[in-house]
């Protein structure tokens, strides 16, 4: 098997003889890489190198998370969580998600309690409803509009206090699901999520 930067293999970072059909890499630098493999036989003869496949290293996942991992606020007050996805290396259409929280501590206004942020652009839709403490989020780009990738602020999110105690706001991982524009899910490995929280006090 042989692992290289460049897909004519004039580049070899990796090269090694297996009885497997798992290999384990060394720590490889973030970036494409292409890897083809040739079998050999009991008297030794090696066969024509395989297809040419290639992979990508993230050394840094991607995430979606609150800028902000904790707000204070008093009860009545209103206080804002902006909602980023960070670092998204695979071209993402739509988003689909839900967002947790505790409505006896803080409660969100679905008509009112989302501003939309720049990493969708300004040609989409977005839906937004609040139920049972579940915030349903949901963005799509127009048809004919490029798919984003990078990273960006998907919106902000304001919550106002009811109650003195501490709500957690969080997005299940369970939740969050990602679409090309052929309506495919994109599958990220390594996606995170990561929560917030807003403590009210009297």
């Amino acid at each position: 098997m042989e692992v290289s930067t460049l897909s004519d293999f004039s580049d070899i970072v990796f090269s090694i003889s297996v009885t497997d059909t798992t290999v384990s890499t060394p720590n490889l630098d973030e970036g494409y890489f292409y890897w083809r493999v040739r079998g050999k036989n009991n008297v030794g003869l090696l066969t024509d190198w395989s297809e040419i496949s290639n992979f990508f290293v993230n050394l840094f996942p991607s995430f979606v998370r609150f800028a902000e991992t904790s707000q204070s606020v008093s009860v009545g007050g209103s206080v804002s969580l902006t909602l980023n996805m960070q670092d998204f290396i695979d071209s993402v259409f739509a988003a689909t998600m839900q967002i947790t929280y505790d409505s006896s501590v803080v409660a969100f206004d679905d008509s009112t309690g989302f501003l939309l942020g720049e990493f969708f652009g300004s040609e989409m839709i977005v839906f937004v409803q609040s139920e049972n403490s579940v915030i349903h989020l949901a963005i799509s780009l127009f048809q004919g509009v490029q798919p984003v990738t990078g990273s960006g602020t998907v919106g902000s999110l304001i919550f106002t206090g009811i109650s003195p105690g501490s709500s957690t706001i969080q997005i299940p991982a369970s939740s969050l699901h990602l679409y090309d524009s052929n309506g495919n899910e994109v599958n990220i490995e390594d996606l995170a999520t990561e929560s917030a929280t807003i403590t009210v006090s009297p």
